[in-house]
């Protein structure tokens, strides 16, 4: 990952729901996670990552990239069947979009502890593959800020556009 995500260092606060925390600590992480193999024109299914979810007071910011070209690799917050058949669908990301090698850093999922992600990939090839991914990022520590006196003061530096605000939205 060449750039840092500069909102988000030990010492920085922010919003999250209706909550704000403090970055105590980042640790940066680059994960490769390879499927079972996919046949011809088939798909992995969807399969939830555990590498990904985040303990009790973590937040995981990162992005993918994609190792082979004729895949496409569907994301899926949270990761099962909604009701009604709601596919809880959030992306659909290649490698032309994003590889493996330089992930696009525009492409940035953010998970929270109790939440997770899943992947389905669709082989577009007339082979069968082993499909690759790589996630690059940062795995946060935060703390829950409970001092009425900070929420107050950190209320008023969001109001003014002076504290970030990370979105967790899942599909549903």
């Amino acid at each position: 990952m060449k750039a840092d995500y500069p909102v988000l260092r030990p010492c920085y606060y922010f919003k999250l729901g209706n909550k704000y925390y403090h970055v105590v600590s980042r640790d940066f992480f680059k994960y490769d996670y390879t499927f079972s193999s996919v046949s011809a024109g088939g798909e992995s299914g969807k399969t939830t990552i555990d590498n990904l979810e985040p303990e009790k007071g973590e937040v995981y910011v990162f992005t993918i990239g994609v190792f082979q070209k004729g895949i496409e690799v569907e994301t899926y917050q949270p990761p099962s069947t909604g009701r009604f058949g709601v596919k809880n669908y959030v992306s659909t990301i290649d490698y032309e979009l994003s590889p493996a090698e330089d992930p696009n850093q525009c492409i940035v999922l953010v998970n929270t502890y109790g939440k997770s992600v899943a992947f389905n990939v669709k082989n577009n090839l007339d082979v069968s593959i082993t499909p690759k991914l790589r996630f690059v990022g940062y795995k946060y520590k935060v703390e829950e800020v409970t001092d009425v006196g900070k929420i107050r003061e950190l209320e008023s530096l969001f109001k003014e556009g002076k504290l970030p605000e990370l979105q967790v939205e899942y599909g549903g």
